[in-house]
């Protein structure tokens, strides 16, 4: 709850400065607004499924930047709210390996609240970055997809990502496309009906294409 009340405390706080109408005559700062949209890649180590099958569909991400002029090099702080999208299919294992249930399917998402901090250099137009980025909230929403079989996930994701990508920029305009990393593998825990309860080790990347506009 209180990290909820400081997300929408310094998101108010950067749309307030954004709908200044002199913010831009009081520092050199430029703030803007960026949306795009991912594909994912999921690995998972332990799950007792068999011919486990995952597809990923399109994800997206939304929210609001600002960058900081540092010499040869600028600083690119970014907040957005990021959903993966995932559809897992197969056949259940019980822990002995014989079968529990068979041709089970599950879409779930995982949404995340991140904050990038870039540090990039511009050459012309074109422009390079990678930094840190800090998850400050995540969780996942599901639906099984056969009836009787329920399907829960509660993700513990790696507090600290990766970010680092390439992009052109045009006048206000700004295209880029990066790639999202973990440095650590986080612990997802999967729930089958009410008894049968799974916990692996998953890796989640993504790559994303982001379109930004600088007021």
């Amino acid at each position: 709850m209180i990290k909820k009340s400081l997300l929408i405390g310094s998101a108010l706080l950067l749309l307030a400065v954004l709908a200044a109408p002199d913010a831009q005559a009081l520092s050199p700062i430029r703030f803007g607004v960026k949306a795009g949209i991912q594909t994912q890649s999921l690995k998972m180590q332990g799950m007792n499924w068999n011919e486990l099958s995952k597809s990923n569909n399109f994800g997206y991400q939304l929210g609001v930047m600002a960058q900081v002029p540092l010499g040869p090099v600028y600083l690119q702080p970014e907040i957005f709210y990021s959903s993966a999208r995932f559809k897992l299919q197969g056949d259940l294992l019980n822990p002995d390996g014989t079968m529990a249930e068979s041709d089970v399917s599950a879409k779930y998402s995982v949404n995340t609240v991140q904050l990038p901090v870039l540090v990039g250099i511009k050459l012309l137009f074109l422009r390079v970055f990678a930094g840190p980025s800090f998850n400050l909230l995540t969780d996942t929403s599901n639906k099984s997809g056969k009836e009787g079989v329920s399907f829960n996930s509660s993700v513990t994701k790696s507090a600290v990502a990766f970010q680092v990508g390439a992009g052109v920029e045009i006048g206000k305009f700004n295209i880029d496309i990066r790639y999202d990393g973990q440095f650590k593998k986080p612990v997802q825990t999967f729930t089958f009906g009410k008894n049968y309860t799974e916990t692996v080790k998953t890796k989640m990347n993504s790559w994303q294409l982001n379109l930004g506009y600088f007021f």
